[in-house]
């Protein structure tokens, strides 16, 4: 009999829930991993088109929407998490990692999705962290991701 070793990763913007299943039966979790992602400046913010030369204050553009900065760093801060993880020599052992996210940080993570766990990657957008208790989240995993 095959068993398969899931790591499934349940994730809102500031934190990560790392739960590990064998076969249809969570074995551990959670562990809570923090997001806290520094302030990026790599052309997210970008010079506004007021006060270009006089003074800091056009860093951003006047119609940029602070939380979607805030959701494509907090993605791109998970898919950096799931590369060094896939790049440790234990992570062969996993059949499939399984990211669970609220649909805009799901929208913002497949843009940044990890290509080196791409074959065995799953997503499924699902807020599961905001408003239920962690009791309910363990008891709805072995539903939400079933053996493939």
């Amino acid at each position: 009999m095959h068993t398969e070793l899931k790591l499934v990763f349940v994730a809102n913007l500031h934190q990560i829930l790392e739960y590990k299943m064998l076969a249809k039966k969570v074995v551990s979790g959670p562990e809570v991993l923090s997001l806290n992602y520094p302030p990026e400046r790599d052309g997210t913010a970008k010079q506004g088109f007021f006060h270009k030369q006089s003074s800091p204050g056009g860093f951003f553009n006047p119609h940029t929407n602070f939380k979607d900065l805030e959701y494509e760093q907090g993605a791109r801060a998970l898919a950096r998490y799931i590369e060094e993880l896939v790049a440790q020599p234990g992570a062969k052992a996993y059949q499939e990692i399984v990211v669970i996210g609220s649909p805009k940080l799901m929208g913002q993570f497949r843009k940044q999705e990890p290509k080196a766990a791409n074959p065995y990657l799953r997503t499924i957008t699902k807020n599961l962290l905001d408003h239920r208790p962690l009791t309910h989240i363990k008891e709805v995993l072995p539903v939400m991701v079933r053996a493939t």
